[in-house]
């Protein structure tokens, strides 16, 4: 089994700021794919960055996670079902 931190991470949302990102990335390791902020756009010792914040997915993902975005906030999923 391959380790995902040597597999290839690729922008799947650019957010206006640090914290949309922070909300992104949120929703999606809570849909259980894997996340994080493109290393240099969040400098946490300055506080939460105004900047535009990436948010990348491992390449394996970006399906899962292109329709885990496009469907937040639907109403039509099955019961328990929470994206």
């Amino acid at each position: 089994m391959a380790n995902e931190s040597n597999d290839a991470w690729i922008v799947i949302a650019e957010e206006p700021d640090q914290l949309s990102a922070e909300i992104v990335l949120q929703f999606l390791r809570g849909a259980a794919i894997p996340a994080r902020l493109a290393a240099g756009d969040a400098i946490s010792f300055l506080g939460p960055s105004l900047m535009p914040t990436r948010v990348l997915v491992p390449q394996k993902w970006e399906q899962e996670a292109l329709v885990a975005l496009e469907r937040r906030g639907e109403d039509d999923l099955l019961p328990g079902v929470v994206l």
